[in-house]
Formats: C-alpha cells, sequence, structure tokens
C-alpha cells in the first residue's frame, strides 16, 4: 500500500509539472495553433496548388515571351514588314533607271514582296497562339498566395512538409486539451490517492495494534530472559515510537483550490507512514530497580548487552521463520556463573536451531555439540585462517586451554572433561 501511494504521488507532481510549465505558454500555444487553424493546411491542396502555381506560371511566361517576340516584329506601319515594303518599293523605282540594271533588281524586289508577307505571316500566327492560350489569373494569385502562406509556416513552425505542419496543429490541440481538462485529471488522480492513503492508514493502524500487542509479549518474554540470565529485577520495554517522513509540497490549489483538502488528507497520512508502518520500535531497560526505563544503546553496559541480545533473539526468533542463528563474542563482558547461563541459554536455542557461537569461554563453549577451532597460519608470507573440526579429546584439549591458558595440564584437561560431561547431563 505504501508503495502504491508513492507511486501515485508521482504521477500526481507529474502532472502538476506538466501543468505548470505549459500553462506558462498557454497564449503563445493558443495564439499558434489558430494560426494554423486559420490556415488550415492540407496534404491535397497543398499539392493542387503547387500543380496549379507551376503550370500556370509556365504558361504566363510563354505568353509574355510570345507578346516580346510579336512586338520585335513590330506593327503593319512600324514593324519589319514596313520596312521590307519600303525596300521593295525603292528597288522597283531604281529597276529600269538604267540601261545596265534592266531586270537586274527584279529578284531583289521578288524577295523583298515575300520576306514583307513572311513577316506578316509569322506576326499573324505568333498572335493566334498568344491569344491561344488562357490563364486563369484570380487562380494563379491565389495560389501563390497559399503558397507563401505555406512557406512562412514552415520557417515559423521551423518544419519541412505539410505532414509536419498537421502533426504540429494536433500537437498543439492536444496540449491545450491537456490544459482545459488538467484540474479534473488531477482530481481523478487526488481521488485514488485519497482511496490508497486510506488503506494505507487503515493497514498501518492495524499494524500498529498488532505491535503493541507483540510488544508487550516480547517484553515479558526479554524479561523472564533476562531475570534468568542473572539480572532479576531488570525491567524491559518496547516503546512503539511514531514515525515521521517529509512528503513534498503540491500547490494543487493553484489548478482547483477545491482539491486542496484532498490533497492535505493524504498528505498528512503519508507523512506519518513509512515502509515499515507508522511507528519504530525502541528497545529500553532499567537494569536495577527503581530506575526509569531508558534508551537500552545509553544504559546497558556490554556484559548486559550480551545478555540483552541474547535474551532478544532467544525470545523474538521463537515465532520466526528462521533456521540458523549465529552469535559472534555473545559472552563479552560476562564470566563464571553467567557464563553458565548463557551457554544453557544456546543450548535450549539448539533444540529448535541451528546455532553457530563464537566464544572464548569453556563455560559457554562445554554446551556445544561440536566445536571448530579457528586459527590463522602464515603460508608463502600470506595469512589465512583455517576451521578445524574437533574430536572429543581435541575439544576436551581447546577447552582446557581456555581454562589454564596455554600451559595445559592434566587437571586442566580433567577439569574441561568434567564440565563437558556435567552439561551433557543437564537437560536443555
Amino acid at each position: 500500500a505504501n508503495r502504491l501511494c508513492w507511486e501515485q504521488l508521482k504521477t500526481i507532481q507529474g502532472l502538476i509539472e506538466e501543468f505548470s510549465d505549459q500553462s506558462q505558454h498557454r497564449d503563445f500555444l493558443e495564439f499558434r495553433y489558430k494560426e494554423l487553424e486559420k490556415f488550415e493546411p492540407e496534404m491535397e491542396e497543398h499539392g493542387r496548388i503547387q500543380l496549379v502555381a507551376g503550370t500556370s506560371g509556365k504558361l504566363v511566361k510563354l505568353r509574355e515571351g510570345l507578346a516580346e517576340a510579336i512586338e520585335a516584329l513590330g506593327g503593319e506601319e512600324q514593324g519589319m514588314s514596313h520596312n521590307a515594303r519600303a525596300c521593295q518599293r525603292t528597288l522597283q523605282s531604281l529597276d529600269g533607271s538604267l540601261d545596265w540594271s534592266q531586270g537586274k533588281l527584279s529578284g531583289f524586289i521578288a524577295r523583298s514582296d515575300a520576306l514583307a508577307e513572311e513577316i506578316d505571316d509569322l506576326q499573324f500566327e505568333l498572335t493566334q497562339l498568344a491569344e491561344s492560350i488562357e490563364v486563369d489569373e484570380g487562380d494563379l494569385e491565389e495560389a501563390q498566395s497559399r503558397l507563401f502562406g505555406y512557406q512562412e509556416l514552415f520557417r515559423k513552425f521551423r518544419v519541412d512538409t505539410v505532414e509536419d505542419l498537421i502533426a504540429e496543429k494536433v500537437k498543439l490541440e492536444e496540449q491545450i486539451s491537456f490544459l482545459d481538462s488538467a484540474a479534473g485529471q488531477l482530481k481523478t488522480e487526488l481521488k485514488r490517492l485519497v482511496t490508497l492513503t486510506e488503506t494505507l492508514s487503515r493497514v498501518a493502524s492495524e499494524l500498529s495494534v498488532l505491535r503493541e500487542k507483540a510488544g508487550k509479549r516480547a517484553a515479558r518474554k526479554v524479561e523472564k530472559e533476562l531475570h534468568e540470565l542473572v539480572m532479576k529485577g531488570s525491567v524491559f520495554k518496547v516503546e512503539l515510537q511514531p514515525v515521521s517522513r517529509s512528503v513534498p509540497a503540491l500547490a494543487v490549489e493553484h489548478m482547483d483550490a477545491s482539491l486542496k483538502p484532498l490533497w492535505e488528507s493524504s498528505a498528512e497520512i503519508l507523512a506519518s507512514v513509512n515502509e515499515h508502518g507508522a511507528e519504530r520500535a525502541a528497545f529500553q531497560l532499567s537494569a536495577n530497580p527503581g530506575e526509569a526505563p531508558m534508551p537500552l544503546v545509553k544504559v546497558a553496559s556490554g556484559g548486559e548487552m550480551s545478555r540483552i541480545l541474547l535474551a532478544l533473539k532467544k525470545a523474538l526468533a521463537a515465532d520466526a521463520e528462521t533456521c540458523v542463528l549465529v552469535f559472534d563474542e555473545i559472552d563479552t563482558g560476562i564470566s563464571g556463573r553467567v557464563a553458565d547461563v548463557v551457554g544453557r541459554k544456546l543450548r535450549e536455542l539448539s533444540q529448535t536451531f541451528q546455532v553457530l557461537c563464537i566464544s572464548h569461554l569453556p563455560q559457554v563453549a562445554v554446551y556445544a555439540d561440536t566445536h571448530f577451532l579457528v586459527q590463522k597460519t602464515k603460508k608463502k608470507n600470506r595469512t589465512e585462517s583455517e576451521i578445524i573440526p574437533l574430536g572429543a579429546e581435541q575439544s576436551a584439549t581447546e577447552i582446557a586451554r581456555l581454562l589454564s591458558g596455554s600451559e595445559l595440564s592434566s587437571s586442566s584437561v580433567s577439569h574441561a572433561k568434567s564440565l563437558i560431561k556435567k552439561a551433557k547431563e543437564i537437560s536443555p
């Protein structure tokens, strides 16, 4: 439930951030959208006006070129045919004016007349061709205007095709639609968050009740174990302290003032529940009668801490899904009678769990079913650790070392065997 709540919160944060980013540019988004909406870019239209503009433009250029050619030939009075006929008349007047010219100019006169006729025919045919070219100036102007509009939009929106313009229009429409519907979406998401946080609160409350009961039950068990571990009169308590965690501030009222209560109700729950529940357990101890229980870490001595840890593991492991318990230096700060009690407690635990214990006290070690010797050796300038399983005689020898130090004696070995035998005779 906690994970779902925070995932939903991330969804809401993303929605608010997106709204905040886009709302700052709403006027610009609407301006650009209206510009595209008014222009109405279309794939088919763009192709059609390109064809119209291309074909009509070529026809206009052809007609203009023909007009220039006709103009170059000139009119009947001023053009080339007029000049050719003037040439003909001059040659006719010269023909026969002298004896040597009789008949010699007739060929030139005929050619001048033919040239004038050819020019007249050429001018007439070019004029007919120019007049046959029809161009709708309105359609051409409209097509050119639309093409210019498309080019302007390509430049403004930094795109290259009509498809890109249409896609941009759809995107802008979606962004504006999101801004219009964001408050409604946020309300829906907040309601879902409220449902999730209410479930989280209910589950956390149920867990708190169970923890309260479990804490009292565990405290009684630990106290019982501590009394047996020579800490009579000690009081052990499990205090449940409320948790607190930071929750991001969401200005949902900027989108809709009515959403604020929804967010506040969820935020209050999120701030008071974490992934482990609505509280954390703190252990407190009063080692001496008449003293108020204080945080364990502040009042427990080294020897007391060793016994408390053993008591905790013994009390809490009873219903736990545990198969192996490891005790490292559990005998720190204890000796004598207390060490013997610790050894018995470890043996009791071993009836239910696999217990691994590292110890330097013979009173603890004698209660083990199997012994291992851990020693360090140097090999090729390196230090290596070895774990050596011990037989019955070897176990007695090592326990004797713990009793008497490095110098072994027959009495210390005999004492060790006696302790081992006595430990095995005591019922767990």
